[in-house]
């Protein structure tokens, strides 16, 4: 089996635990895209079979979030499963959160979490961070798209945000920040994500659901691996040019193409993989095998 799978993660695991249970179900190998926090749900993009091969053609540049903070407390690691590390009684009003909040919209360099997966000197920060050593992360550049206000409730010391941002953003960071300018403290509650790219919660399965089904429900679950790329352009070929390709030889192409990745499609519309264009000859990038092309 050959596509892309919408996972809907539970909290209390890891992303590579989502992983290995995927791949015992489909009986293939898996890659994920996108690492959630444990204690995160939502969205995650897994690639089964001979998807694992466009992955890096992938468009994350845009996920949303749903995030519920709580304020006046902070935790070592920004979220809930963190030890407290400060508190106070100013809880920002629902006005002057918001004010602050749209203060972050665009481009920002943002710390990430030291209690986070990025790796130093091949080891993780929050390992490393666990064994009780320093660890200095450097700023980064993120987008941060949207902020809004789902519920705000400050006998709770609650709020909830959607927040649509750019891949790399750090949500229990981009909290943090809002709570100090707004002259308070906080950590993500809960964090949930809606949106990956092309993958939404809408078409998101559950490992339960998957657990229980047979081969033929499993299949019809697959996303077909051409379907994430539409931001790439498509370019019909031959059977004799689709041949030269997958034999690793370079083809001749339409002068009026532009420069850069396409879909190579043949003539009866069938995906083969991706291809790039230059100065009017197309060679393969990454294609799929013989008997898997007609995914």
């Amino acid at each position: 089996m050959n596509g892309w799978l919408c996972i809907d993660k539970h909290s209390g695991y890891s992303s590579n635990f989502i992983l290995t249970k995927v791949r015992k179900i489909f009986g293939e190998k898996c890659g994920y895209v996108g690492t959630l926090d444990p204690f995160a749900t939502g969205v995650l993009p897994v690639a089964i079979g001979e998807a694992r091969k466009f992955i890096q053609f992938l468009d994350e540049s845009k996920k949303t979030y749903i995030c519920t903070i709580r304020l006046g407390t902070s935790t070592d690691t920004l979220d809930i499963d963190g030890n407290i590390t400060g508190q106070t009684d100013l809880i920002p009003d629902e006005k002057s959160l918001m004010e602050v909040s749209q203060t972050m919209i665009g481009d920002i360099m943002q710390t990430p979490p030291q209690y986070s997966a990025i790796k130093i000197n091949g080891r993780r920060a929050c390992d490393l961070m666990r064994r009780g050593q320093s660890v200095q992360l450097s700023p980064r550049k993120v987008h941060i798209y949207s902020i809004k206000l789902i519920n705000y409730s400050k006998p709770t010391c609650q709020a909830t945000l959607e927040i649509s941002c750019s891949a790399g953003t750090y949500i229990r960071s981009l909290i943090d920040t809002i709570a100090r300018k707004a002259g308070s403290l906080a950590f993500a509650e809960s964090l949930r994500r809606t949106q990956s790219g092309f993958f939404s919660i809408e078409t998101a399965h559950s490992l339960a659901a998957l657990s229980s089904m047979n081969s033929t429900s499993l299949e019809a679950t697959l996303i077909p691996c051409a379907n994430p790329l539409t931001h790439i352009a498509e370019h019909l070929f031959d059977n004799a040019s689709i041949k030269k390709l997958m034999q690793g030889q370079k083809v001749t192409v339409d002068p009026a193409l532009p420069d850069g990745l396409t879909k190579v499609t043949d003539t009866d519309n069938r995906f083969w993989g991706i291809a790039q264009i230059s100065h009017e000859q197309a060679k393969a990038v990454r294609l799929l095998s013989c008997e898997n092309q007609h995914y």
